[in-house]
């Protein structure tokens, strides 16, 4: 009888086993295909005043030769999306356009090459004008496009997870 124990308990290893190894699997697939957690940040606007910024940090891992960027506001009557300040060198603001309620804009290199670093960058600021109110507004960046030239001088686009950046713009508290 403690033979047969050991011939079942050996049986259930396997399975057991084999489980685990699905559900690693399992865990794998969904961090990977799944995308990534938006970058999050919370901006506190003084009282009184009605202009603020937000400083768009991206990660790349090649250098590239543009972004394009979509953003949506959570109350489009809070606050007006005034302008985009590219702030790489060698970098032209793309022209600005409002679309079915999203804001496109970017930045492009006129070298006709990949000279925008990889790696952690500022790339610019968003300056948004009209807060007035004191509830909470988010602004969602739902698009983000990045252009690379390959050594034909063809473009490659590749579209990121979205949302890519979430941002709460909150009023000061009186305290």
């Amino acid at each position: 009888m403690l033979k047969r124990f050991f011939m079942i308990k050996k049986k259930y290893r396997y399975i057991g086993a084999a489980v685990l190894l699905g559900l690693v699997c399992l865990a794998l697939a969904l961090i990977f295909l799944g995308g990534t957690a938006p970058i999050t940040d919370t901006i506190i606007v003084p009282a009184g005043q009605t202009t603020f910024s937000i400083d768009m940090d991206i990660s790349e891992a090649e250098s590239y030769a543009g972004i394009e960027f979509a953003l949506t506001l959570s109350d489009e009557n809070a606050s007006e999306f005034a302008t985009f300040t590219p702030s790489l060198d060698g970098a032209s603001a793309s022209p600005f356009m409002s679309k079915d309620g999203l804001y496109y804009f970017g930045f492009y290199t006129l070298s006709g090459s990949n000279i925008f670093p990889g790696g952690e960058t500022m790339v610019g600021t968003l300056n948004f004008t009209g807060y007035t109110g004191s509830e909470e507004l988010t602004v969602t960046v739902v698009e983000m496009n990045v252009t690379r030239l390959d050594e034909d001088k063809k473009s490659i686009t590749t579209v990121k997870d979205s949302p890519s950046y979430v941002f709460t713009v909150a009023r000061e508290s009186g305290g």
